[in-house]
C-alpha cells in the first residue's frame, strides 16, 4: 500500500472521483486504489469541490448485496466489514429488504 500522504496522480484522482460519484464506500475506494481509508478521507476533504459531502452510504449494488448476504445468514457486523459501511446501515437496508431478523 502506498504511503498515506503520497500525492495522488491525476489518474488516481479521476478514478477516485468517479467511484465517489457512483456512491462507493471509502473502504471500497481505498482497496481499489491501494490507499488507506484515512488517505481517501483526507484527499476528499482537501478537494471538496470534486468530492461533495454525501449522505447515501451505499450504492444500489451494495444494498442488494447486503440483503443477499443477510439472507445467507451472515451477521450484520460481518456484512458491514465486508462492504465497508456501519452495521446500522446494514440493519436498515436488510430490514427494508424484508429479511427477517434471526431468532435468538
Amino acid at each position: 500500500m502506498k504511503d498515506k500522504w503520497e500525492r495522488y496522480s491525476a489518474e488516481e484522482h479521476q478514478r477516485m472521483m468517479e467511484m465517489w460519484q457512483m456512491g462507493y464506500s471509502v473502504s471500497r475506494i481505498s482497496r481499489a486504489l491501494g490507499r488507506t481509508e484515512q488517505s481517501i478521507h483526507y484527499h476528499a476533504n482537501r478537494n471538496r469541490d470534486d468530492f461533495p459531502a454525501r449522505y447515501l452510504r451505499a450504492t444500489e449494488e451494495e444494498r442488494a448485496e447486503m440483503v443477499a448476504l443477510r439472507a445467507k445468514g451472515w451477521t450484520y457486523e460481518k456484512i458491514a466489514r465486508y462492504i465497508g459501511v456501519s452495521d446500522g446501515t446494514v440493519r436498515r437496508y436488510a430490514n427494508d429488504g424484508k429479511i427477517a431478523k434471526k431468532g435468538r
